[in-house]
């Protein structure tokens, strides 16, 4: 088998991501195989899951434990049949009926390929505008845009790797809550001097978080950060967030800072929650002030 699509679900019904990639698997033929890992869903969502294992082509699996991000990707690499891998995260659809051929047209032995994150053009309610905001300004990018910086602009939400390239590598482990794994993820590409091509195959990122969540987890990756700059695998100067903060440490100013941000935090969390247009520069210094607490730990 030549190509395993690996789609890790965890509390998320992805009916339209599963259906398109199936539909298109037997249209055309393609000697294609869909693994569909569910991470111990809660309630409704294993059944629900469950069922789209009968759809053709898609292996499904259900665990009994959370493994968390990086872990079920390892161990669902190991399951593949195929000798390319293409990873897809459940809350993203693929905006081309070709999606699967235009990836089998750009399959290379050693060359890792990018397809692109796009958010829909509308503007969603009011709960999901700030993970929108972001996303649209901050994520979505041109192919031109993303293949100036191919390492940078690594999404690990639609990518294909072939499977001997992937087990230099692997998901570090040491991860398990949400933040910055795309960031190490092209780290360790760019180290290894792995080919990164980026191509105009986009998934539409649907699964949009609630404000609430998106700032929790915007906390959790600055922590996730953090950590990898402690363990080594990760250096300052390979995120704008570390970098600020090298910046403001260089200048002196990151006692300031600390003692500034920490009379405004709770403003910037009640604005951006708030707020029916957040600013990104406050998403931003509220980031910061979290991971210089966590760095300086």
């Amino acid at each position: 088998m030549n190509l395993s699509i690996l789609i890790p679900c965890y509390n998320y019904y992805p009916l339209d991501l599963v259906k398109s990639l199936s539909d298109e698997i037997v249209r055309d033929r393609l000697d294609v195989e869909i693994l569909l890992w569910d991470d111990a869903s809660k309630g409704a969502y294993g059944h629900k899951i469950e069922a789209l294992g009968r759809l053709p082509n898609v292996r499904h699996n259900r665990l009994s434990e959370n493994l968390g991000r990086a872990k079920i990707r390892n161990a669902m690499v190991e399951e593949a049949n195929g000798e390319f891998l293409l990873f897809i995260d459940a809350d993203g659809i693929p905006v081309s009926s070709n999606f699967i051929s235009n990836y089998l047209g750009e399959i290379s032995a050693n060359r890792v390929v990018c397809g692109g994150r796009i958010y829909q053009k509308e503007p969603p309610t009011f709960k999901y505008y700030l993970h929108w905001k972001y996303g649209t300004q901050k994520e979505s990018k041109t192919v031109e845009e993303r293949s100036k910086r191919p390492y940078f602009g690594f999404h690990s939400n639609n990518f294909l790797i072939p499977k001997h390239v992937f087990g230099r590598i692997n998901f570090p482990e040491e991860l398990v809550g949400y933040g910055h794994e795309d960031t190490l993820f092209g780290v360790l590409l760019k180290k290894g001097q792995i080919p990164v091509k980026h191509i105009d195959n986009p998934v539409v990122h649907v699964g949009l978080e609630k404000r609430e969540v998106f700032l929790d987890k915007a906390v959790t990756a600055g922590e996730n950060l953090a950590m990898f700059i402690r363990l080594g695998h990760l250096e300052f100067k390979d995120t704008k967030l570390s970098k600020a903060y090298i910046l403001l440490s260089k200048w002196k100013l990151m006692r300031l800072f600390l003692g500034w941000a920490t009379f405004r935090v709770s403003y910037w969390n009640r604005e951006l929650l708030t707020r029916n247009n957040p600013s990104l520069f406050m998403l931003n210094l509220y980031k910061l002030f979290f991971f210089s607490v966590e760095i300086r730990k």
